[in-house]
């Protein structure tokens, strides 16, 4: 609901000329040139339909092209029961809408095309400022990731570590990113959650566990060379994750990173020998998306926004 009021007052009281002027220049207007130009094609209904449609193809031909046809069913499965993924994406128009361009940018990494991969990362980052943290993958075009996957291995092992019990540094960070213009716009909502939902236990350690397998994997030979750049993409969530427990706000750039799982942790669980491990790392990964898929409902971050249930059939 809060799109479309957002909507309505950015088609009816700007125009294209406005759109391109510098107040609007660095404030996301790939997102408000998306809204202008549909008000002329439908409406917002008519862009709602659009994006869905646009984003789960884009979804779609990403399992389709990189997984097998007998592990479909996991791909679909994380992406529909991840809370990051599928659930939180009917919230996030313009998220949701930036990270389907930055998948068609790594399409373009993986090409070794740094034009036009740099080019819908700007186009992300003109939807979404929280894009700006995806430039640093530009360098996957040039660096011979095949000759060095072990290295860059340990280097996101490494940085999680050191983050991870670096709290000093994670608090200057903190402080540091209250003040940063691009992280301030959504300080409000992100910024103060409650210590509740930054604590680590059994549930993380869990979430480690497909992670680990994929970089144990991406060392191998089992992982060409495609499949090694969206296993460094989707592990380096990892170097980010630490940053949870005092900025909520990273948990939405890990989006970013995070979506290749779909197609990292099905083929990295595909490469286990042993059926009876393979059957228990299945078994863990699939409880755990359940459970926190059901805990997502009752958390008390979320049900002032989510509770009660709003449709935009409301508003027709």
């Amino acid at each position: 609901m809060n799109y479309y009021l957002k909507y309505s007052s950015t088609t009816y009281s700007l125009n294209f000329s406005q759109i391109f002027s510098m107040d609007y220049l660095l404030n996301e207007p790939g997102w408000v040139l998306c809204c202008k130009t549909f008000s002329y094609l439908g409406g917002f209904f008519s862009m709602v339909i659009f994006l869905t449609v646009f984003q789960n193809f884009i979804y779609y031909k990403l399992i389709h092209d990189f997984l097998p046809q007998r592990w479909y069913w996991f791909g679909v499965f994380i992406y529909l029961f991840n809370c990051n993924f599928f659930l939180t994406q009917l919230s996030m128009l313009r998220q949701a809408f930036a990270m389907s361009l930055f998948i068609i940018a790594v399409l373009f990494i993986l090409k070794r095309n740094l034009l036009l991969s740099s080019v819908f990362i700007l186009l992300s980052l003109s939807i979404h400022k929280s894009a700006i943290i995806l430039f640093p993958f530009l360098l996957l075009c040039i660096i011979p990731v095949e000759k060095i996957k072990k290295e860059i291995a340990v280097i996101i092992l490494g940085l999680h570590v050191l983050f991870l019990f670096s709290s000093s540094y994670l608090n200057n960070v903190f402080n540091l990113a209250k003040n940063i213009e691009v992280l301030d716009t959504y300080s409000n909502v992100y910024l103060n959650f409650s210590e509740a939902d930054k604590e680590w236990g059994i549930g993380y350690l869990l979430f480690l566990i497909p992670i680990l397998v994929s970089l144990y994997f991406m060392t191998k030979s089992v992982f060409n060379k495609n499949l090694t750049l969206l296993a460094i993409i989707a592990c380096s969530v990892l170097v980010l994750s630490p940053f949870n427990k005092i900025i909520s706000l990273i948990g939405r750039l890990q989006y970013y990173l995070g979506i290749f799982s779909i197609i990292v942790y099905p083929y990295a669980y595909s490469c286990v020998k042993n059926k009876r491990v393979k059957r228990t790392l299945l078994f863990l990964y699939i409880f755990i998306l359940l459970y926190t898929y059901v805990a997502f409902f009752n958390s008390p971050n979320w049900i002032p926004y989510t509770l009660p249930f709003r449709t935009i059939f409301e508003v027709l």
